[in-house]
């Protein structure tokens, strides 16, 4: 007998990922100890008892960037590893959580793959490429106009007329932050919202095999929401 899974109709809140298994180990900050070697699997176990005690209810889809954030800095105090070895061992602080957690509604054999790619495209935006900062446009002291807007969306139209795929969302959202951040008088919160527009109209463009679109896009706007919220809050201070 073969079970078809049958997807929820509506999904108005991206669902928790669930621990499933705590460890009892905990991350003591004042001892800080640089190894240049990469994290070990206890390692990994106390950086997710660590983020289980953050994320009591669970981890939602746009943690996904804290979780980078929280990773990345925990490798700059206890590591000491060059950025590619930092992105690889993000990568795999990432992998270590997807495998050790339950998506509810969906099984773990469909949404652990199209995590792992997701992760792999974004680390960029939380650990970029030295020397570039995720700088695409020079700051001005221009306001945001429709106008300028309307010409970056077709400049990424153009960039992507062959088609989106999943990995290039991460692109497009690390362009968009790139794009708003160069006004640097305009309100944080503006910038913040007119980003999460953007990146969600190239979203609602993309079909994900084996995910229905509801369900898909609001992953992904969330997911990428997370990244918005939290690069643009770095560079604004806020």
């Amino acid at each position: 007998m073969v079970l078809e899974y049958v997807p929820p109709e509506e999904v108005t809140n991206p669902p928790a990922y669930i621990m499933v298994e705590e460890t009892k180990k905990d991350i003591d900050p004042s001892i800080k100890i640089k190894s240049s070697d990469m994290p070990t699997h206890e390692d990994y176990q106390k950086i997710l008892s660590s983020l289980n005690d953050v994320f009591t209810d669970g981890f939602q889809w746009q943690d996904i960037a804290v979780i980078m954030k929280f990773s990345s800095n925990y490798l700059k105090d206890y590591f000491s590893l060059d950025a590619q070895k930092k992105k690889e061992a993000v990568l795999a602080i990432i992998d270590y959580i997807i495998d050790n957690t339950d998506t509810p509604y969906l099984p773990d054999f469909i949404t652990d793959p199209i995590f792992k790619i997701l992760a792999s495209s974004f680390v960029d935006i939380v650990i970029p490429e030295p020397d570039t900062e995720n700088k695409y446009f020079a700051e001005t002291k221009d306001e945001i106009s429709p106008e300028n807007v309307s010409e970056f969306i077709d400049e990424i139209k153009q960039e992507f007329s062959d088609g989106l795929e999943i990995k290039d969302i991460a692109t497009i959202t690390q362009k968009t932050i790139s794009f708003v951040q160069q006004f640097i008088y305009a309100d944080t919160d503006e910038k913040k919202l007119l980003a999460k527009e953007i990146v969600a109209e190239f979203i609602e463009t993309l079909s994900i095999p084996l995910l229905p679109n509801h369900f898909s896009h609001t992953i992904l706007i969330y997911l990428a929401n997370g990244f918005i919220d939290n690069v643009v809050g770095i560079v604004e201070g806020g």
